[in-house]
């Protein structure tokens, strides 16, 4: 059975402040000194950047990938050569197999 995924999600900074702008980098399972790539598209035809930027309302665009990575939501910081600024969260194991219900998507 599928699990449920928000198909809009929102994010949210640790200070309650929507996360406008927020990146969100994708790594290989377990190994954040190699990226791994995610998609625009179901049929992982267009790439998307790595990080993934949210939008001004916090919210990324679509978001397809296939099996386990590892993630890194930052918040946006304009001063900052990479854009970077504070770490919000890292997780290991985050399932974004296209047929499990579980991978990361937005719709409109």
């Amino acid at each position: 059975m599928s699990r449920f995924v928000n198909p809009v999600p929102q994010f949210w900074l640790d200070n309650g402040e929507v996360a406008s702008s927020g990146l969100i980098e994708f790594y290989e399972n377990k190994n954040f000194s190699s990226k791994k790539d995610t998609y625009n598209d179901i049929d992982q035809t267009v790439k998307n950047t790595n990080p993934v930027k949210l939008d001004g309302q916090g919210r990324m665009p679509p978001c397809f990938g296939e099996g386990l990575y590892s993630v890194k939501f930052y918040a946006y910081d304009n001063s900052a050569l990479d854009k970077k600024g504070p770490l919000q969260w890292s997780r290991d194991d985050v399932d974004l197999s296209s047929g499990s219900g579980a991978h990361i998507v937005t719709g409109k």
